[in-house]
């Protein structure tokens, strides 16, 4: 056992280096790279100081490495030269904003106020624990049309609660005066000044030979559930 290890050892330094195996680009300014002042290359051998007059391909087919001594290393990286691949005049520099900083994290704050509010509205809608258990956008279609028919439900509750005698649940508004000062619901005005106020339009009406005036004030209570002044003040 220990001679075939021995043996694969051997067949392994006979394979050929990998940056030789790999054609240089390169190969016409070979020995220029290798600077003497660079601590990161290689000494040149003999090989590569003839390699530059051989086309990549023939060299990398017709040498025959030399067998590397147990004491260098088996690397397949090329040495690497700081000098080689770009030159620091292609380095592009971004320009710095002052504010990038308190820019991502204004972002980073709504996003999150966003997502908070999100959740507080799908914990409303589905309950905690469907809330918890499925993200945003991954609720059970079953779920989602439960909450809608219960919804649909409680505004159906709500129209007829609202809507004494099965009447239709539109806003009432006060259908006999355009410039109403109050009703019942809104109680704006009290009692007695309602009635003096009406008494005063009757007397008004009375003089226009039973006319009503074209911007008159209240002339009747209505019982109505809102008036103008309510759904103004409401908005």
């Amino acid at each position: 056992m220990p001679a075939k290890r021995r043996q694969d050892e051997l067949d392994l330094r006979h394979e050929p280096h990998e940056c030789q195996k790999r054609p240089r680009l390169d190969h016409h300014h070979h020995h220029h790279h290798h600077s003497p002042s660079s601590l990161l290359t290689l000494p040149l051998s003999t090989r590569d100081a003839h390699s530059t007059r051989t086309p990549p391909s023939a060299r990398a087919a017709a040498s025959t490495p030399d067998p590397l001594s147990p004491l260098e290393p088996f690397s397949p990286l090329e040495p690497f030269s700081p000098l080689e691949p770009f030159s620091p005049l292609e380095i592009v520099y971004d320009t710095y904003d002052p504010e990038f900083g308190a820019k991502v994290s204004a972002a980073w704050q709504r996003k999150q106020e966003r997502r908070e509010y999100r959740q507080r509205l799908r914990v409303y809608k589905y309950g905690e624990h469907v809330a918890e258990t499925y993200s945003p956008g991954t609720t059970p279609p079953d779920i989602v049309k439960q909450y809608e028919e219960m919804r649909q439900e409680l505004l159906q509750a709500w129209s007829e609660e609202t809507t004494p005698l099965g009447e239709t649940p539109a806003i009432p508004v006060l259908t006999t005066v355009s410039d109403a000062k109050g009703c019942r619901a809104c109680n704006s005005l009290n009692t007695e000044r309602r009635q003096q106020e009406i008494m005063q339009a009757r007397s008004e009406e009375a003089s226009t030979l039973g006319e009503a005036p074209a911007n008159s004030v209240l002339t009747t209570v209505s019982d109505a559930k809102e008036c103008r002044v309510c759904i103004s003040l409401k908005s």
